[in-house]
């Protein structure tokens, strides 16, 4: 779901600069560009961006800036006007849809359409109230049609990025403090799949489970703060050198607060805004090798991290007494918090020419968490 823009800017040659903070700047593309493929699960989607500014959903923030800084100079023509745009506010409209298909096993067969219509602001305050380097961001989903993994699989790994029950959402909302590009601390409704166990190489499948994990979405309450449902946190991100980047971040530990029904639908619009459940506490220590433009070699990533969630976990075999759980006997044991660790590992082995986002990359991702409460 998020390599579509970036495909279509890179196969339309469409330039989309950013300004001084790495921002994407209010400029619309040459033209409206569609993109259309099947995927590996024989999917058929379809992708037009109509606006500009940021794209939420984007699995890598150093993806992102690199990208910007390649399409930084050209003509742009826009395709609706932005009269704000001196104010310092931009604007994105983007729609995702597509159709899959279960044609053998699962729960039963058939096809689905799903799509999801995504509408974000940012704002310049700096430019607007002329608060220094502070910015805002905030973005709502339109959600609609049937989910394959929901309907025709039942399966964990999540057929498709958007799947999600229909309805109108916020997502994301939160305001942002810069200094310069060594700190930058983010505070609000937030989600942590963008900037935590991310690879870059990812954006290219379908499947859901490779941007948010399916050892975190199966396992912490609601899900963890991931598509659709973000929950109110901070992050901090400091670069200590052009190597090395930290990020941590804590955020409420329960999106949509505990009860029976789906947490979609206990947070059916996005807006509980809670904040007095056990936290959720995630770090990375992230390691590139050859990340400057025009650097010789191929560019690499190293990422270790880990999460700690400060709850209740019910054991999933054993009661209070040690009996197994499969014989009836009695409620599960519980447990004092869940924790994780996990690393990211992602090696260009080939570019094209001097682009360098262009050429073979390869990724690997591990995880570990306590199987008696996972």
């Amino acid at each position: 779901m998020n390599s579509d823009l970036s495909k279509i800017e890179k196969r339309y040659k469409l330039a989309v600069p950013a300004d001084v903070h790495g921002r994407r700047s209010a400029v619309e593309v040459a033209n409206a560009a569609s993109y259309l493929c099947w995927s590996p699960a024989g999917a058929y989607r379809s992708f037009a961006r109509l606006l500009p500014g940021r794209q939420e959903d984007r699995r890598s923030e150093t993806y992102r800036s690199r990208h910007r800084r390649k399409h930084s100079s050209g003509n742009d023509a826009r395709l609706l006007p932005n009269p704000f745009e001196k104010y310092g506010i931009k604007f994105v409209a983007t729609y995702i849809g597509e159709t899959l298909g279960n044609v053998s096993g699962g729960l039963r067969q058939g096809a689905i359409y799903e799509g999801r219509l995504n509408l974000a602001a940012d704002v310049d305050l700096q430019k607007l109230l002329g608060a220094n380097d502070l910015t805002f961001h905030a973005n709502i989903f339109q959600i609609h049609g049937n989910g394959l993994s929901r309907g025709y699989l039942q399966n964990f790994l999540v057929a498709s990025g958007i799947e999600a029950l229909s309805s109108a959402r916020l997502y994301e909302m939160w305001f942002e403090r810069k200094w310069g590009t060594t700190l930058a601390l983010r505070a609000g409704q937030l989600a942590a799949n963008t900037e935590f166990m991310n690879a870059k190489y990812t954006d290219v499948f379908t499947n859901a489970s490779l941007g948010w994990p399916a050892i975190t979405s199966i396992n912490l309450p609601s899900g963890g703060p991931s598509p659709p449902l973000a929950a109110l946190g901070t992050r901090v991100r400091a670069n200590l050198s052009d190597n090395w980047t930290v990020v941590a971040a804590v955020f409420d530990g329960d999106a949509a607060g505990p009860g029976p029904k789906d947490p979609q639908l206990r947070d059916n619009h996005g807006v509980n805004f809670r904040i007095n459940d056990p936290p959720l506490v995630l770090g990375e220590v992230q390691y590139v090798w050859n990340g400057k433009k025009g650097d010789p070699g191929l560019e690499g990533k190293l990422k270790i991290g880990g999460w700690r969630h400060f709850g209740e976990f019910a054991d999933q075999r054993f009661n209070a007494q040690g009996a197994s759980l499969a014989l009836g006997a009695g409620a599960a044991a519980t447990f004092w918090g869940d924790h994780g660790i996990y690393s990211v590992f992602e090696q260009k082995v080939y570019r094209v020419g001097k682009d360098d986002d262009r050429g073979i990359g390869v990724f690997a991702r591990i995880s570990s968490s306590p199987s008696d409460r996972n």
